[in-house]
């Protein structure tokens, strides 16, 4: 795990209208960040904490380093990429929040198809947003109305979860036939139809699921 940073003593807000705009709400924040990208997680450690006077108890570069790192800190807020090498989006989130249920989560996401939207249905978060376009002030805005318990979508994404259909289609987009393959052979086991398993069966698998029957009915 790496080491808190910590802050000169000398070291003041170049933005003191930010600074004082946050006060009372940001500065007292303990912070965990969680990014692949060592640059962009440095760059967020410095802006983090040179602006608003967080508390950054750790910055992480893979999943389960962050897991470690949040179970035994117990961070108020963490910053989470979901493009991380180890763990699934849906998947860091859990275990997230099993390691610290209070730990306000805000996570950002450099891509919003159908595939990651499904991953995140049903999860726990209180802020995702768009890496890629957001501005740092959004991104301290978000971290605010996560310390008090509101969500914080950003618009690119609600369109994305507003357009995004409930049939299997969203699946055939972002997987390749290979593993619709294997995924056919998988319903078909769960299936009693007869002949050879194929990217059909998926297909039939997802349409029984979504109408809530078993697919020997």
């Amino acid at each position: 795990m790496n080491t808190a940073f910590e802050k000169p003593s000398n070291l003041l807000p170049t933005r003191p209208e930010l600074a004082t705009a946050f006060a009372g709400r940001i500065a007292a924040a303990r912070l965990a960040i969680i990014n692949p990208d060592r640059l962009k997680a440095e760059l967020l450690q410095y802006f983090c904490v040179k602006h608003w006077g967080f508390e950054v108890v750790a910055v992480e570069y893979t999943g389960i380093e962050g897991i470690s790192a949040i179970a035994q800190l117990k961070p108020e807020v963490v910053l989470v990429s979901l493009q991380l090498p180890d763990l699934a989006a849906s998947e860091v989130l859990r275990q997230i929040r099993d390691a610290a249920i209070s730990t306000r989560i805000v996570a950002q996401t450099t891509q919003c198809n159908d595939y990651l939207l499904h991953q995140l249905a049903g999860s726990d978060y209180q802020a995702l947003l768009w890496d890629g376009d957001e501005t740092l002030g959004t991104l301290g805005r978000a971290i605010e109305r996560a310390r008090g318990g509101l969500r914080t979508v950003s618009a690119r994404i609600v369109q994305a979860q507003s357009t995004l259909r409930s049939s299997s289609a969203g699946f055939q987009k972002v997987l390749s036939s290979r593993e619709l393959e294997v995924l056919g052979c998988i319903a078909h086991a769960f299936s009693d139809q007869e002949g050879p398993a194929t990217g059909s069966c998926f297909t039939f698998y997802l349409t029984c699921s979504k109408e809530g029957k078993e697919p020997g009915e």
